[in-house]
């Protein structure tokens, strides 16, 4: 198994409010952003939050990773 480019890195949104439809795991893997600012990518994920889904966001310009 490979490390995430994630691996080490917190996590901020950089919208105001969750656009995805409630109910959704991508709403939820959003949702852990937006109410914790600068959680940790494995936080985020201890949570259930999807690697998967947080590329989408950061490459949409509604998440980052620092």
């Amino acid at each position: 198994m490979s490390v995430s480019e994630y691996a080490g890195k917190r996590l901020y949104a950089t919208i105001d409010e969750n656009y995805r439809k409630h109910g959704k795991r991508t709403y939820k893997s959003l949702d852990l952003i937006l109410k914790n600012p600068g959680i940790t990518y494995e936080n985020y994920r201890r949570r259930d939050g999807s690697r998967k889904y947080l590329a989408e966001e950061v490459k949409r310009g509604n998440a980052v990773a620092r």
